[in-house]
């Protein structure tokens, strides 16, 4: 068998926790000393951006007062576990000291890779490809309320190449998101100008 076809449990290459439980209704601030990582926010930010690479400067801030080794400043994969949206976000943690520090919601399970084997971007690629998205699909439907457990996603089995060839899927699904976003942008240019060609015909400009 070669090792691109090798599936490795991901209990065995990754940490799998929950996110942080709010007891009381989160209130987002202007200003505050946390981040704060929620579906709504996190699948806005990937609409938007086309991208599965989440940047905490661009979540909501939030005043973090409770335990600071729930915030997360390392780099992760964060898998949403509720509903029917389960698109894993890559977030490359804090790039520099004056980033504020990233607390995650329970809406969510963090995967922390074994980076000797497992690259956490190409965990969170692997993720987001159909036949993963449909086996996790799969895996919620166990109760009344759609959801993944840190058991059950960490019986999970993924397909772990070498370094090397997993830093190559990167490289490409990096160039693909980044056409993708070209190609958005080029569509909405040609929206507005068509818009605006639509608006003078009604007038009756030529």
């Amino acid at each position: 068998m070669s090792n691109a076809k090798k599936l490795v449990k991901l209990s065995d290459i990754a940490e799998v926790r929950t996110g942080y439980t709010f007891r009381e209704k989160i209130e987002e601030l202007q200003t505050g000393n946390a981040h704060l990582a929620q579906i709504k926010d996190v699948r806005s930010i990937r609409d938007v951006t086309q991208s599965q690479r989440l940047y905490v400067n661009e979540l909501p801030k939030i005043h973090w007062d409770g335990k600071m080794n729930s915030l997360i400043d390392t780099e992760c994969v964060l898998l949403p576990c509720r509903g029917e949206y389960y698109k894993a976000s890559y977030f490359e943690g804090r790039q520099n000291p004056a980033d504020l520090p990233l607390i995650v919601s329970s809406q969510f399970l963090i995967l922390f890779a074994n980076k000797q084997k497992l690259l956490p971007e190409y965990l969170c690629w692997y993720l987001n490809q159909p036949i993963a998205q449909y086996e996790l699909r799969q895996e919620s439907q166990g109760s009344n309320i759609s959801m993944l457990t840190v058991a059950s996603v960490g019986q999970f089995k993924i397909p772990v190449p070498n370094l090397e060839t997993q830093q190559q899927i990167i490289q490409l699904n990096n160039i693909w998101e980044e056409e993708q976003v070209l190609s958005h942008k080029l569509l909405r240019n040609r929206e507005i100008m068509m818009q605006g060609m639509f608006q003078q015909l009604l007038k009756g400009n030529k």
